[in-house]
């Protein structure tokens, strides 16, 4: 006697009730977008019977990191977690042929007629690929028959990945369950646009934020922050690219991310913003022909109208205001991170009328005498920066005055209209 109510203590005592949490019943969703991957945060209410209960959280990722989930309870409510589990056998015509190897399956026969229609019973005694092998009677059949009817959907196929909890209830309450997991597929790039008027004196800067998403379902009304920086994983290596430090960036309003989507979002909308164009031309060490230098325009007051987060690098495409409200796009760039209080940089491509040359005057032991001449055909004076790649080589002398910056010698000169310039210099 006391044996039999042991085992049915112990069949009562493992009888889940399973239940649903359907997307209906979310009551928040936050997204945390990297660059090459996404962390949902997924929050429901559940009413919850007193004991056992098997959870099913249906509508999450198909490519989530099973080993990455994590669920928090209401910290009021008194439940134990006992086990978890991610469920990613979707249902298919293989996989669910596959679940009645060895059972009788009712096969109907159609006709052009399609009211005129038979019915049959065969065993499947077999799947390869998506063709069933049957056997009706003592005879052996294969291929597609007839239409194929199952009688119900096994419990182990599932229409949509579904995360799985079983969970045991002191009493019977009503509770909030957090579900946080990692999951690949979501990514995110900034895509900048500078528009500048026709003097290049003031500017307009703008940055759309395009998500990513191919994670296999669906983010509606999700709250989106996005990550910037190298977070350390196993076998993942820096992106140079990228800032040491995370930096988090959030979107104003609340978005829904559609799975096998590409979505753009405006983040940040500037204007005005006071501009200046200036030049550069660069040289390596052994470089002696002419070089054409490089437009590049600079936003200088950044820092009143951003101060306390930086910019994300990306994508710059530069546009310039012509006469008659035309708009011309005139040139795009690679944008490195901006640091907090930093101005934007960008270059917007060559210009035929300003070259410079460079050439070593004289050479002897301990001693290498550099010129460079700038020429400038514009009708109006320019700024150009002109930098030389110097390594460790020590500077003797120079006729203009310079800093040094990253292995670099650097000149900050102002040519005239139609003018030329010749700097000289000497290392050792």
């Amino acid at each position: 006697m006391i044996k039999f109510i042991l085992i049915l203590f112990f069949i009562t005592r493992f009888v889940l009730a399973d239940i649903a949490v359907p997307e209906e019943s979310r009551i928040d969703l936050k997204l945390t977008a990297y660059r090459d991957f996404g962390m949902i945060t997924d929050k429901r209410k559940v009413q919850l019977p007193k004991g056992i209960s098997r959870i099913r959280f249906v509508g999450v990722a198909k490519e989530i990191k099973a080993s990455s989930v994590l669920l928090e309870t209401s910290q009021k409510s008194k439940l134990d977690i006992i086990s978890q589990s991610y469920e990613f056998d979707l249902v298919s015509p293989s996989k669910l042929m596959e679940k009645y190897i060895g059972k009788e399956l009712e096969i109907i026969d159609q006709k052009e007629d399609l009211s005129d229609t038979t019915s049959r019973l065969a065993e499947l005694i077999s799947v390869h690929g998506e063709e069933p092998v049957f056997r009706s009677g003592t005879k052996i059949t294969f291929g597609h028959i007839g239409q194929l009817f199952f009688p119900y959907m096994p419990d182990n196929l599932y229409t949509r990945p579904t995360l799985l909890w079983d969970l045991e209830s002191e009493q019977r309450q009503e509770v909030e369950l957090t579900a946080s997991y990692l999951t690949d597929c979501i990514s995110w790039s900034p895509e900048y646009k500078l528009v500048v008027n026709e003097k290049e004196n003031t500017a307009q800067l703008s940055c759309w934020i395009t998500f990513s998403n191919k994670s296999g379902t669906d983010y509606k009304n999700a709250v989106i922050t996005f990550v910037d920086g190298n977070i350390k994983r196993i076998n993942g290596k820096p992106d140079k690219n990228f800032p040491d430090e995370p930096c988090f960036y959030s979107v104003k309003r609340p978005v829904t991310l559609l799975n096998n989507q590409i979505k753009q979002i405006e983040w940040i909308n500037i204007s005005p913003i006071q501009t200046k164009k200036s030049f550069e031309i660069g040289f390596m060490k052994d470089e002696f022909s002419s070089k054409l230098a490089n437009g590049v325009i600079q936003c200088l007051n950044m820092t009143n109208k951003i101060s306390d987060f930086s910019l994300p690098g990306g994508k710059i495409q530069i546009f310039k205001h012509g006469s008659q409200s035309q708009k011309w796009f005139v040139g795009e760039d690679l944008l490195d991170n901006v640091a907090i209080n930093k101005n934007v940089s960008v270059q917007v491509g060559v210009d035929n009328d300003i070259s410079g040359r460079k050439a070593v005057l004289s050479s002897e032991k301990g001693k290498t005498d550099y010129s460079v001449e700038i020429k400038n055909s514009k009708t109006i004076p320019v700024e150009i920066t002109v930098t030389d790649y110097i390594n460790n080589r020590r500077v003797l002398s120079s006729s203009q005055n310079y800093r040094l910056a990253n292995s670099n010698i650097e000149w900050s000169i102002r040519v005239g209209a139609g003018e030329t310039v010749k700097l000289s210099y000497s290392l050792d």
